[in-house]
């Protein structure tokens, strides 16, 4: 039941009464078209239940029912709530399902004790930006409604677990949806999502989660980081071409479903048949082998033709689960602009293969791009030239031992490039190349803050601008800001100052 409590656990209609106080009220079901004002005498009033009935609005002075817990205004014809929502400071479970509400009050985040809450069925576009102050919500039902989009503010509900937005008309979702780090069950099929957030993956307890009858055609690269909590994930009814090759980590995965008219015939044939372990099972296996691979070459380019370079792509490119191969001969656009190649590449790639040779080693340009695969996570695989050995400095200056790659032999090319292969596939089974890139860059990002705040000119401007920096703490913390605009307006303090 959805206000279930040992308490005031009863079907009939009627009250519970104790020491000549009213504890608990059941109107349900009376054909009541107006919220009778003798309740609102009830200062005791814990449980109040008037859901089936007729009632159009509440009574502005429902604020008198200070000691409420429970309240249950299921199926009745109420359009609005009164700004005195608000004050019901000891609420717990709200439910307003099958209603005709368009629109909640501000107020609704004053409510700092709400557990539940019931929106189901009612014609709401929109959330006030105050309902992110829900900081105890764990169970919110928004399902068959009309939202269009949710505030930033969305993301502070940190304690929810149980969210259900099916059958809205959502075409994405807020960045700051990642933050919702209790979050175990997610239903926000028949929406019109387009696409996730790249960040949807660090949610990091989040078991069912039923995407079906969107407008999906892909999945971020971090959903392999719920590997070990999703067991549930529904995607039927999207334009998916295939089965997301990204899924392949999900190793507790026992509920699935996909299709489509859009899916090649190979995801018809594996998803044709009963659903169950060892289907899923093999669906990751065949995920895992389709997963592409992005592959930068890094080497000095006066080394390009006595290393094959273009032949070591070519070969590498062959493999079913690498999907492009990139070197700045073929693939640099602007001739000579080889800093913003690097920049605009190594970052997408999950590997990169380092030709190193003494030449590389003095270069610049080389060194640089090692800084910039190590800062995103990208995988260095060392292939050593003939004046270069395993002792070198700079080898291990890198952390690039012997153990993560291999000797070049201009004779063994195709067989060198077989073993790469065959260790990229293995570094691939035991690690999620995506995730771990994504927490290298997330972790870089917080290096960088702490740096920064320990500043000299940081510490002179926070001192001089004490006073608006407050302000805009104050904001953010009463939910008059979102995540991204409280960020705009620190940044903008300081450089502007």
């Amino acid at each position: 039941s959805i206000l279930f409590h040992e308490k005031f656990d009863f079907d009939r209609i009627g009250a519970i009464i104790e020491d000549e106080k009213i504890y608990g009220l059941n109107l349900c079901g009376l054909e009541l078209d107006k919220f009778p004002k003798s309740i609102l005498d009830f200062k005791n009033l814990i449980y109040l239940d008037l859901s089936h009935n007729r009632i159009e609005e509440l009574p502005l002075n429902i604020a008198n029912l200070i000691s409420l817990k429970f309240l249950d205004l299921r199926f009745n014809r109420i359009e609005m709530l009164p700004d005195s929502i608000g004050n019901l400071k000891n609420l717990q479970v709200l439910s307003l399902s099958n209603n005709l509400l368009t629109g909640i009050p501000n107020t609704i985040g004053e409510l700092k004790k709400l557990k539940r809450c019931d929106l189901n069925d009612n014609m709401l576009s929109y959330l006030p930006k105050s309902f992110g102050s829900l900081n105890k919500l764990k169970v919110l039902s928004l399902w068959n409604n009309k939202l269009g989009e949710l505030k930033d503010t969305f993301g502070n509900l940190k304690s929810l677990k149980n969210l259900n937005l099916r059958g809205n008309e959502l075409e994405r979702l807020p960045e700051s949806f990642s933050n919702l780090e209790s979050l175990e069950k997610l239903n926000i099929s028949k929406n019109k999502l387009i696409e996730l957030p790249e960040s949807f993956g660090t949610l990091k307890v989040l078991k069912h989660l039923f995407l079906n009858n969107n407008k999906l055609s892909n999945l971020p690269e971090t959903m392999g980081n719920l590997n070990e909590t999703l067991e549930t994930l529904y995607l039927k009814g999207n334009e998916f071409k295939n089965i997301p090759a990204i899924i392949w980590p999900l190793k507790k995965l026992v509920n699935f479903n996909l299709d489509g008219d859009t899916l090649d015939d190979d995801s018809k044939e594996l998803l044709s048949g009963e659903m169950n372990r060892e289907r899923i099972r093999l669906i990751l296996d065949y995920c895992r082998k389709r997963a592409n691979i992005r592959v930068f070459i890094s080497h000095e380019m006066g080394d390009f033709s006595k290393y094959k370079i273009d032949k070591i792509a070519e070969i590498l490119e062959k493999q079913a689960e690498i999907y492009y191969t990139y070197y700045c001969e073929r693939d640099m656009k602007k001739e000579g602009d080889i800093i913003s190649f690097m920049i605009d590449i190594i970052p997408t790639c999950q590997i990169m293969i380092s030709i190193i040779t003494d030449k590389y080693i003095k270069s610049k340009n080389c060194n640089f791009e090692i800084e910039l695969a190590q800062s995103y996570g990208v995988k260095i695989i060392p292939i050593l030239g003939a004046d270069v050995n395993w002792n070198n400095v700079f080898l291990k200056d890198n952390s690039l031992f012997r153990e993560l790659g291999f000797k070049y032999n201009e004779f063994r090319v195709k067989n060198l490039c077989k073993e790469i292969y065959e260790y990229i596939i293995e570094y691939k089974k035991e690690k999620n190349i995506y995730a771990e890139k994504y927490k290298m860059i997330l972790s870089k990002i917080k290096k960088n803050f702490k740096k920064i705040v320990k500043n000299k000119i940081f510490q002179a401007t926070l001192k001089k601008r004490m006073y608006n920096i407050q302000k805009i703490l104050q904001d953010y913390e009463d939910n008059q800001l979102d995540d991204l605009e409280y960020l705009n307006k620190i940044s903008e303090i300081f450089v502007n100052d």
